[in-house]
């Protein structure tokens, strides 16, 4: 059966309507993604950074570890932000670091987007506190384990490095 001749070309008018509204959402969706990723792997890197400053106390090292985590994206030191520089605790109170990362993202269809990724961590003295706590969980458990058996077992104190 044959298309009526008013009716041809209707299917490469009606794809050519809808084509641009497809690829726009296509490309949309890809682009929602990129900033997606980006932003996750900027506030990985910030926890990244803000926990090393908070274990080691050591503010280029924390930098350092937020470039080595989002390398992915091109940061670099300048980008990071991390208060304050020592987390040396004031008395009485325990020391809180924080990480910013800030990224300019260059998106295909909205240009320049500016992300920022954070990390916020209690200081050194709350996990040493929670470490030691565990260290001795882990001896007692050790030492009732072991007197229970007759060989003689010298127990391994566990040090963070």
């Amino acid at each position: 059966m044959k298309k009526p001749r008013s009716e041809r070309g209707a299917a490469a008018v009606e794809f050519a309507l809808v084509l641009p509204i497809l690829l726009l959402l296509v490309f949309g969706i890809t682009e929602f993604g990129r900033a997606y990723y980006a932003q996750t792997t900027l506030s990985n890197a910030a926890r990244d950074a803000v926990r090393e400053m908070a274990i080691h106390n050591a503010q280029q090292n924390a930098i350092d570890r937020a470039v080595a985590s989002a390398s992915a994206l091109g940061i670099t030191a300048a980008a990071v932000a991390i208060t304050p520089s020592d987390c040396s605790p004031p008395t009485g109170a325990l020391p809180t670091a924080e990480a910013v990362i800030t990224h300019d993202l260059d998106l295909i269809f909205f240009g320049e987007v500016t992300l920022t990724g954070k990390g916020t961590m209690t200081g050194n003295n709350a996990l040493q506190h929670s470490s030691k706590r565990s260290q001795d969980l882990v001896e007692r458990v050790m030492r009732s384990v072991f007197a229970k058996t007759s060989s003689s077992v010298t127990l391994i104190r566990l040090t963070r490095r």
